[in-house]
């Protein structure tokens, strides 16, 4: 329970400060002192509405309207002032918002038409630290005057570019590139576009990646590339890949040194250069066999790809690629993980087209030396009759030993007799057996092309006679005796000379009766032949030479040879109608006659023209009838 007097309280606000304050009620129309300003007056009337308790809501400035005159003016003049300080502050808020910055005012310095203002303006702007935000407006003023040029004629072009430059951002790249590509502005030069090449990599924007890569090949301005592509780093990366394939091996080298400071995987390069050399467009596959060439397979290479891919070069149309494909191919085709048998035959086919090319086909032989097996023997034997590449040829072969025999083979008999030697000399290295030599002779013979026919029976001629194979190449003989062509008949005879045989006689007797009554040289030979194989069967013929003056004396001695198996074919010749076969036959008989041939010799005397008494063939009867009575 309250204490009396205090439960009734008026409370009631300071006229001066505002403070509230209660007091009892029988306090109502005394003096109060305030204790928060210490101000003594009147409080008011319990029943005076004034008295009641304020609202939280009521400021604590209604104090500036409550209390005495004085005081409600001094608030009132107070709150004026407040507004008037705010509005001012106000005024000057906006003023700043909407009044030029430094920036915004060099830009209409610069625009205007007053050339000493433009002048500072540009300055000012050269010497103040680029701001994002202002980024894109200065370099807009400025652009003009690049592109256009200073119309004014005012501004130095140095300083206009180099602010530019140091305003310029991303957003201008293709401003830049068009800069640097196709420089317009006045007194421009080299230096100029190396300081456009240098702010294009700060932007470190791939779209002037692929710009400023195709000036690695310039031949000014190739360093200042390289330095910009190195600031920008990495995001290069792609456009500086297709410069590995540049025509130009300096580029090339730039391009591989950037790559290399990128950090570029093992195998990138490899990768792109095998996508490029499977191109349809033949000027991207021209370009990537270079890399091919300069490069050797690196680890985790893709050589089998890359061998196949080489090879399908071998049939381009430029000689130049084809050329560039065998270099690659001689480090790209190994034994190893190289080069596949299967792909062997376009060597083959690209060695056939290359047998007639002058300069040869050394690095196909590098090639294929690689391969020691019997078809990539037969490519590189393809290469012998070319004088340039027969050594190198000869040398490889040689290295693969006996695969290389079925490849050599064929050459022995070439028309060439640089080629005979180097194939002759390399059976003899290689210690290839007589009989496959022979073997081959034979075939040689029988080719259609008449110069390796002819060198074929020249080289049978040649060689000592194999007794065990005799046989078979006197037979093999008989045809060339026949041929429709005298070199050939005239080389098969002295080859049969060499391997005859009577199975030679039948072809020889055919080739006697078609050169028979001619007296020649060819008839003597081929009667020499037949004496020599003493075949009673070649008797009657010979015999019947005896009546050719120009026969006569080599078929007599044929007979001879022949013997006593002659003697039936002479007997008839000692009636003959010609003195000479009559004494001929005489002759013969006296050295092959036997008791038969006796009586036909003296009926020969008896029969003689002039009787006994004389006259041919009667003193060479005698002397045949003498010896062969002394040998019976």
């Amino acid at each position: 329970m309250n204490p009396a007097g205090v439960r009734d309280m008026i409370r009631f606000l300071c006229p001066e400060c505002g403070g509230r304050l209660k007091a009892p009620e029988a306090s109502s129309g005394k003096q109060v002192k305030c204790g928060r300003c210490g101000r003594s007056f009147q409080a008011p009337a319990a029943s005076d509405p004034k008295a009641q308790s304020p609202s939280p809501l009521v400021p604590r400035l209604a104090g500036l309207f409550g209390g005495s005159r004085a005081s409600k003016l001094k608030g009132r003049r107070l709150l004026l002032l407040g507004g008037l300080i705010a509005a001012a502050l106000l005024v000057i808020v906006v003023a700043f918002l909407f009044m030029p910055g430094a920036v915004d005012q060099e830009l209409m310095d610069l625009k205007g038409g007053d050339p000493a203002k433009s002048r500072q303006a540009l300055a000012e702007l050269a010497a103040t630290e680029p701001q994002d935000g202002q980024r894109a407006k200065v370099t807009a003023a400025l652009e003009p005057l690049l592109f256009d040029g200073d119309l004014h004629g005012g501004l130095d072009p140095d300083l206009v570019l180099r602010t530019y430059l140091a305003w310029a951002g991303k957003d201008n790249v293709p401003a830049l590139i068009r800069l640097m590509q196709t420089p317009a502005p006045p007194r421009w030069n080299p230096n100029k576009t190396g300081l456009v090449m240098e702010a294009l990599g700060k932007t470190r924007d791939e779209r002037a990646a692929e710009a400023l890569a195709a000036k690695l090949s310039d031949p000014v301005l190739h360093d200042q590339a390289v330095n910009a592509l190195e600031v920008m780093g990495k995001k290069a990366q792609t456009a500086v890949l297709a410069y590995l394939f540049d025509v130009d091996p300096d580029t090339r080298l730039r391009a591989n040194q950037l790559l290399a400071d990128f950090g570029a995987k093992p195998g990138t390069a490899a990768d792109e250069a095998l996508s490029r050399l499977q191109s349809s467009q033949a000027d991207v596959r021209r370009g990537a066999v270079v890399w091919f060439v300069d490069n050797a397979p690196g680890e985790g290479a893709r050589k089998d790809d890359a061998a196949k891919a080489l090879a399908n070069l071998l049939d381009d149309p430029a000689p130049e690629v084809r050329d560039q494909a065998l270099q690659a191919l001689k480090a790209w085709a190994t034994v190893g993980a190289g080069l596949p048998r299967p792909y062997l035959p376009q060597l083959l086919a690209y060695a056939r087209r290359e047998q007639k090319n002058p300069s040869g086909g050394p690095a196909l032989i590098d090639v294929l030396a690689q391969f020691p097996a019997e078809s990539a023997a037969e490519a590189i034997a393809l290469l012998l009759p070319n004088a340039q590449t027969r050594d190198k040829a000869a040398q490889a072969l040689l290295q693969f030993g006996p695969v290389a025999t079925k490849a050599v083979l064929p050459y022995i008999n070439h028309p060439d007799p640089g080629v005979q030697k180097a194939a002759r000399e390399l059976c003899r290295r290689l210690n290839v057996p007589a009989d496959l030599q022979l073997e081959q002779t034979l075939a040689d013979a029988a080719d259609a092309r008449i110069p390796r026919g002819r060198v074929a029976l020249q080289h049978l001629a040649a060689l000592r006679p194999d007794e065990g194979s005799r046989a078979k190449v006197s037979e093999a003989l008989n045809a060339f005796l026949l041929d429709p062509h005298a070199e050939i008949r005239a080389d098969a005879l002295n080859a049969v000379k060499v391997w005859c045989t009577q199975a030679n006689t039948a072809a020889l007797l055919k080739v006697l009766g078609d050169f028979r009554g001619g007296g020649n040289e060819s008839d003597a030979r081929v009667i020499d032949l037949l004496g020599s194989l003493k075949d009673p069967k070649a008797a009657p013929t010979l015999a019947q030479a005896l009546t050719v003056v120009g026969e006569r004396g080599p078929a007599s001695l044929a007979l001879v040879s022949i013997g006593p198996a002659a003697e039936e074919a002479v007997l008839p010749f000692l009636q003959a109608a010609d003195p000479g076969a009559r004494i001929a036959a005489c002759w013969i008989l006296a050295d092959i006659g036997t008791a038969k041939s006796l009586q036909p010799l003296q009926d020969a005397i008896s029969l003689a023209p002039g009787g006994p008494a004389g006259g041919a063939p009667i003193w060479e009867a005698q002397v045949a009838i003498q010896k062969i009575s002394a040998r019976n």
